[in-house]
């Protein structure tokens, strides 16, 4: 199933961690958080664009990580 229902979504933002989502110095992942923090300023800050590219980031996460995954199996 490529998508999560509601129930789901809600469990899973209710156990996330938010460390890599804010603007510091030891966020491993500070250069992707600017990124798109600058998108959503320059879209006035539309919820929903913002949800929209949040979602998207999360899903090339997701396609990355399931990538660098079956790489390490077939070594």
């Amino acid at each position: 199933m490529n998508y999560f229902t509601k129930e789901e979504t809600e469990r899973i933002i209710s156990n996330a961690t938010l460390g890599l989502c804010f603007n510091s110095s030891d966020n491993p992942n500070v250069e992707a958080m600017e990124a798109l923090y600058q998108a959503v300023r320059e879209h006035a800050g539309e919820p929903v664009f913002a949800s929209a590219l949040g979602f998207v980031l999360g899903r090339a996460t997701g396609i990355r990580e399931e990538r660098a995954r079956r790489k390490e199996v077939a070594i």
